[in-house]
């Protein structure tokens, strides 16, 4: 079994491809919290994590941001999932162009 603690305070146990999601209670927290802050603050159990390699399966806020995304990121996947998880086109677009630039260095490099 993997054990894998994201920062949400919660605990993903992937087993047999089956994620099964364990919250640690406040009792059960070895966390600090500073003053105005306390376990609930960073305790989201609705909280399901979106990953890369399941892009075709994402539920989109709606079907026109996933048209969009589809039309201007292809299959640009840092574009999809930035589109995705900010519901800003223009984010997913900066990344895909970053990523363009990027490239283009490297590949001018590597001829040197």
């Amino acid at each position: 079994m993997i054990t894998i603690a994201l920062h949400c305070r919660v605990t993903w146990r992937l087993q047999e491809s089956t994620a099964v999601a364990v919250a640690v209670s406040e009792e059960e927290s070895i966390m600090y919290y500073r003053d105005g802050s306390n376990h609930s603050t960073y305790n989201d159990n609705d909280f399901i994590p979106v990953f890369t390699d399941d892009v075709n399966n994402w539920d989109w806020e709606t079907e026109d941001l996933r048209t969009s995304a589809y039309e201007e990121c292809g299959n640009d996947v840092s574009c999809l999932y930035d589109v995705f998880v900010t519901g800003d086109l223009s984010i997913g677009l900066s990344t895909k162009s970053t990523a363009t630039q990027n490239a283009e260095a490297n590949s001018a490099l590597s001829k040197l």
